[in-house]
């Protein structure tokens, strides 16, 4: 991808619409954002949604649940866990 500054790459835009977590669990917003993400998903099938995890004050001790890829209609979320 280029722009119009002499071909140098651009980047994508950055999402930044309001995420359910940015909001108290279980408010309005928090739901309202959520299904707005929801149609997002509906309306741009194919995309990969990532969540990530964090354990924090995870000492090393037990291993970190593994990897998982979740595959639905719309398109796959990856959920990835790690030590904080």
């Amino acid at each position: 991808m280029t722009n119009n500054q002499g071909g140098k790459p651009s980047l994508p835009a950055t999402d930044s619409t309001p995420r359910p977590g940015d909001f108290p669990i279980g408010s309005i917003e928090s739901r309202a954002a959520a299904r707005a993400r929801l149609e997002h998903t509906k309306d741009n099938p194919g995309e990969v949604d990532h969540v990530q995890i964090v354990h924090i004050g995870h000492d090393g001790k037990m291993p970190l649940p593994l990897p998982k890829r979740i595959e639905w209609p719309g398109g796959m979320t990856k959920i990835e866990h790690v030590a904080g």
